[in-house]
């Protein structure tokens, strides 16, 4: 019986070099078709892109046409469009390694720079797109994966191509320099960022390198090719998962500057690339940053600890959470020979069966909450469940032999599932299992007053589980702890 494993690995090796954090090769990626208990989640957002000229919009947005120098101009308070596709799992184990990936969308550039200049071949450099690392849980290493871009065709009959140059992921601190406790995950190529002599404060150590006579490849950073659609390589970041708690990726978004207008601390920033000159001529070379904000306009937060008139720029979806990857303890419940309860092929519909199957830590379908006095699969909500043959009555039969499955947990009826040692089992049952001394417990049925068995007590993969009269044998012995019953 075949069955899908999760998304996550159990240890991983690390590999550090200058300035770049290696994927361990034995990690599974996002695409993995292994990964049944991952969740793709796809979030819209504003930004708000200042330029060394002003207010820019440099997103068409979708537009079959780009925008002009009208609603470019200074206060005119364009929002851009743009979004990231998060997949990651749904949730995780104490101590489990796991990667998840940031996949930014398709963007459209316009065609006018900052100065409401028309330039087809306007080419953007130096750029960097930066994400927070999630506190609480411990970074193990983080690349940039070159994906395929989706099939699109723009006004100009331009195709999505690829950025120019080798995307590289560094590990830097809220300065920008690479920092091995920073907490900020910089896609970019050598570090180098925006900067220009009007606007000298770009996020790093190289962003006074300005070259505007093109000097060497390597100075012009992260590059777009000369088309209008741009596909960005996705970040696979691989991270330990803490204690408890949960696991929220995010654009960079939680150092102070981060979510300012205008800010070098702005998860994207780049640079144009027009001429030699620097940020005031017909062809300059204008710094660009952006933030997810809905406008620049200020409004007013209440925080008694800072002040009442605190204000800040709006914020948008994208400074919010990209998606919440649980901590959830592992809770498997261990039967005949160490094996645990499983949902057959991590199904999830009722009336999926549930059987014995070789322990996989943290595996979503071995999970069981037994706290409510029911047994219910944290990954799918659903309950254990034995269906009973009506009789006319409010009561219907469990014979042996009854199959046993999940269903919706509002549809379980009156029974209920619990671990019981087996002199309780004795006392509800009339007799027939007296031994105290057994080395697993009983989960019992109220509404048949039988047990979880293993049928014919088969100890292997893919024996299903039924309801018959307690009796204690080795194939209705359970324990929440990983041992061996005999």
């Amino acid at each position: 019986m075949n069955r899908n494993h999760r998304w996550c690995t159990s240890t991983a090796a690390v590999t550090l070099t200058a300035g770049t954090l290696l994927m361990p090769s034995n990690v599974a990626f996002a695409d993995d078709p292994s990964g049944a208990d991952l969740t793709t989640t796809h979030v819209d957002f504003n930004v708000k892109c200042w330029s060394s000229h002003g207010d820019y919009q440099p997103f068409n947005d979708g537009a079959a046409k780009p925008p002009t120098p009208t609603n470019q101009a200074a206060g005119s308070n364009p929002t851009n469009k743009w979004g990231v596709t998060v997949a990651a799992p749904k949730s995780v184990i104490p101590g489990d390694v796991f990667t998840y990936r940031i996949q930014p969308d398709l963007v459209h550039n316009s065609i006018v720079d900052p100065a409401g200049i028309k330039n087809p071949r306007l080419s953007w450099i130096r750029m960097k797109y930066d994400i927070d690392i999630p506190p609480g849980a411990e970074l193990v290493s983080a690349e940039s994966v070159d994906t395929d871009p989706p099939p699109a065709v723009d006004d100009r009959g331009a195709t999505a191509a690829k950025l120019v140059g080798s995307p590289e992921v560094t590990r830097i601190g809220s300065d920008g320099n690479e920092d091995p406790l920073g907490s900020i995950l910089r896609l970019s190529m050598g570090n180098y960022t925006e900067g220009t002599k009007k606007s000298p404060t770009g996020n790093g150590p190289n962003s006074l390198f300005a070259d505007f006579n093109h000097s060497t490849t390597e100075e012009l950073g992260l590059q777009t090719p000369k088309d209008s659609f741009i596909w960005f390589p996705a970040i696979d970041v691989t991270m330990k998962a803490p204690d408890q708690g949960s696991i929220q990726p995010t654009l960079r978004i939680n150092d102070t500057e981060s979510t300012g207008y205008g800010r070098p601390e702005n998860f994207f920033t780049y640079q144009t690339d027009e001429g030699s000159q620097d940020g005031s001529g017909s062809k300059s070379n204008h710094s660009v940053r952006c933030a997810p904000l809905l406008s620049t306009d200020p409004v007013v937060i209440i925080d008694q600890t800072i002040g009442p008139d605190l204000q800040a720029p709006s914020l948008d979806a994208g400074s919010l959470p990209l998606t919440t990857i649980q901590v959830l303890p592992d809770s498997p419940i261990f039967g005949l020979d160490g094996r645990a309860i499983d949902i057959v092929d991590n199904g999830t519909a009722d009336g999926t069966p549930v059987q014995m199957w070789d322990y996989s830590p943290g595996a979503q379908n071995q999970q069981w909450d037994t706290s409510t006095g029911e047994f219910i699969n944290p990954r799918t909500q659903k309950c254990l469940y034995a269906p009973g043959q009506p009789n006319g009555t409010d009561f219907p039969d469990y014979p042996n032999g009854t199959p046993v499955q999940i269903i919706d947990c509002a549809n379980v009826g009156f029974s209920s599932w619990d671990l019981r040692d087996w002199d309780s089992v004795s006392e509800v049952t009339g007799g027939g299992v007296t031994d105290g001394s057994r080395d697993g417990l009983a989960i019992f049925h109220s509404g048949s007053q039988k047990c979880l068995d293993v049928t014919d007590g088969v100890s292997a993969n893919g024996a299903r589980l039924q309801l018959w009269d307690c009796t204690g044998e080795p194939n209705q012995q359970w324990n929440v702890l990983p041992e061996t019953t005999s």
